[in-house]
């Protein structure tokens, strides 16, 4: 009888409580004793258990910020806006991402069917011409450049995908002088 009172108390002040709160005030009333240790142990438990199925779904079930898309557990903003290279990574860095970052033919294909225009990519060889690196430094492990590319040498160290300008029917991968201003920019994040 008692446990039904305190597991009824428990659903009633759930609809305005948040779990956390609900565990702190089930706690204050263990603490004053006004109910039995073993009940107030076996409830403490399974809103512990209830807890943690609840960070469960919300992890499963996140989703991406809005205007952003998903694919394989990372979210995705394409931005169409004249803008170079330098202003479209602090933009992304601005929203919480970065560049995109390329890591395989899968994701190419899901990006380049979800482009629009022309836009910036996370790469670069800014620092050490020759020597393409991601934004975030890291090496790159999946390329797909263009037949002939990269060919600008210092005068072109930044990524873009290229398609009309390039003479392409489809988006490859293309260097360019990072100051010129490319019709838009991809941002990239985990999920």
């Amino acid at each position: 009888m008692a446990l039904t009172f305190v597991f009824t108390m428990v659903l009633l002040t759930s609809y305005t409580l948040s779990l956390a709160e609900e565990k702190r005030y089930f706690g204050k009333l263990c603490d004053k004793s006004f109910i039995n240790p073993y009940t107030c142990k076996m409830m403490m438990n399974r809103l512990n258990k209830l807890q943690s199925e609840l960070d469960t779904c919300r992890l499963r079930n996140r989703e991406c910020p809005n205007g952003w898309k998903l694919f394989s557990d990372h979210c995705y903003l394409f931005v169409y806006t004249q803008i170079t290279w330098m202003e479209a990574r602090t933009e992304c860095q601005n929203k919480g991402g970065y560049l995109v970052k390329v890591e395989n033919g899968q994701e190419e294909t899901w990006l380049t069917s979800q482009l629009e225009d022309e836009v910036w990519l996370g790469m670069n060889d800014i620092q050490n011409e020759g020597h393409w690196r991601w934004s975030d430094n890291s090496f790159v492990s999946y390329n797909n450049w263009r037949y002939g590319e990269p060919n600008g040498g210092r005068g072109e160290n930044c990524l873009c995908y290229c398609k009309a300008i390039c003479g392409m029917s489809s988006f490859v991968w293309n260097d360019r002088p990072c100051t010129y201003l490319t019709t838009g920019y991809v941002c990239e994040k985990k999920r």
